[in-house]
């Protein structure tokens, strides 16, 4: 249950920027008040978000406080990275939605259903397993 209308802190900024290996997230709040962590989630765009860390927060600042999380299981292309602070009461409330593209290509193998060594030019459920330890699947219609 997302709460627009309780906002702990005062978010005055919040950006990724894709290293080889990695993306870097930073994010700064210019006040908080009974602020108690965040929850940073990713999407690839096709999923949903996924909750990938839980940053504590300041709790009480008057003053810009600054936050960084280094994301070392980047995909490839397009990311979606969004923050959900809770407060100390359990109010949550959802921030914005930032895109990171990743031009770093990635060393994958392809399996089929059964686990069996493939590859993505034949029709079928495929599971993609990124050398960064992430996962895809897909499905591939032939025409």
């Amino acid at each position: 249950d997302w709460s627009s209308d309780v906002c702990s802190s005062d978010l005055t900024a919040f950006n990724g920027i894709a290293y080889n290996g990695y993306v870097d997230l930073d994010w700064i709040t210019a006040s908080e008040t009974n602020s108690h962590y965040f929850i940073l989630y990713r999407s690839d765009g096709y999923s949903e978000f996924k909750p990938i860390a839980r940053i504590n927060a300041a709790g009480y600042s008057n003053t810009d406080r600054k936050y960084n999380y280094k994301d070392y299981k980047p995909i490839e292309g397009n990311m979606y990275y969004k923050l959900v602070e809770t407060d100390l009461n359990g109010n949550k409330t959802e921030h914005c939605v930032i895109n990171v593209y990743n031009p770093y290509k990635l060393e994958y193998e392809v399996y089929d259903q059964f686990g069996r060594p493939t590859d993505l030019t034949t029709q079928g459920f495929k599971i993609i397993r990124y050398e960064n330890g992430s996962v895809n699947c897909r499905i591939i219609i032939s025409n």
